[in-house]
């Protein structure tokens, strides 16, 4: 009998990361980062792959500026919605520079999206907005999928 080979992905935040960096890295200077640095890795090992999912910064309409001219022409500006540590040497983590993933096609509930529009500070037509959307479909995406998700923000 064949059985169907599901690859089970975990995805984590940069949140659950950090204790094992400090621990790996220095400076380590909190024993209550072990059950933390724990779950991390057990995550990891029970899983076929473990990806890093950046959780998308919130909209600081502040920091907004109006397009300039040419940004106009151009038909708009990169906006970084998301920064995460660099994974240099924790190769147990999926390489995923490039392009983004894929976003799966998942409805989301109307709570969910009020949800991601008071995380996001900012509704529909808003880039934080959709980076907010699309994270929640990415990890639901993997746990539909039958993997995990470890989020620690």
């Amino acid at each position: 009998m064949w059985h169907h080979f599901i690859k089970k992905i975990a995805a984590c935040d940069p949140d659950a990361f950090y204790p094992l960096r400090n621990l790996v890295a220095g400076p380590f200077d909190n024993l209550e980062d072990l059950p933390h640095i724990e779950r991390l890795l057990r995550t990891a090992v029970l899983h076929d792959e473990i990806v890093m999912e950046l959780t998308p910064h919130p909209h600081d309409p502040e920091m907004d500026e109006e397009l300039t001219e040419e940004e106009q022409q151009a038909g708009g500006r990169a906006v970084i919605v998301a920064v995460g540590p660099v994974l240099t040497g924790y190769d147990f983590f999926t390489d995923r520079t490039g392009p983004p993933p894929p976003v799966p096609e998942i409805e989301l509930s109307p709570a969910l999206l009020e949800t991601a529009s008071q995380f996001a500070n900012a509704g529909e037509g808003n880039v934080y907005f959709k980076a907010h959307v699309d994270y929640l479909k990415r990890l639901l995406g993997i746990v539909e999928q039958g993997g995990s998700v470890l989020l620690c923000k």
